[in-house]
């Protein structure tokens, strides 16, 4: 079924839209391969058996995710919450991860202040 509103595909967004997932996927874990370490290779042949499960269900959930967009015009996240799990539990869902990413935010805030306080002295609330 194809979407009759997208009349050409623009290369340069989707590059952007794609380093966005990567960052968001990736992040400094990835990057740095202890997240990798932690949670697959520690486990031997079960890890890799359960990096294969996430991958799949990356490129699976990722497709669908975009599919719904380009279908529906959905360019919030709380409109996918809502279109999958109603109204009321999609609404609650998007504020609960909004919570939940500034209290990350906060938190690497203030791992960000006591690695410059171990690393070169400055007080902790500056940093």
């Amino acid at each position: 079924m194809t979407n009759n509103r997208i009349k050409s595909i623009d290369i340069v967004t989707v590059i952007k839209v794609a380093g966005a997932f990567i960052a968001l996927l990736i992040g400094s874990g990835f990057a740095t391969g202890q997240e990798t370490l932690q949670f697959f290779a520690a486990y031997g042949l079960m890890g890799v058996l359960g990096s294969l499960i996430t991958l799949v269900l990356f490129v699976y959930l990722s497709h669908t995710f975009m599919k719904l967009g380009m279908e529906t015009g959905i360019i919030k996240n709380d409109g996918v919450f809502r279109h999958y799990l109603g109204k009321w539990i999609g609404t609650g869902l998007s504020w609960y991860t909004i919570i939940f990413i500034i209290a990350i935010f906060a938190i690497m805030l203030s791992g960000a202040g006591a690695t410059l306080n171990q690393s070169y002295g400055i007080p902790v609330l500056i940093g």
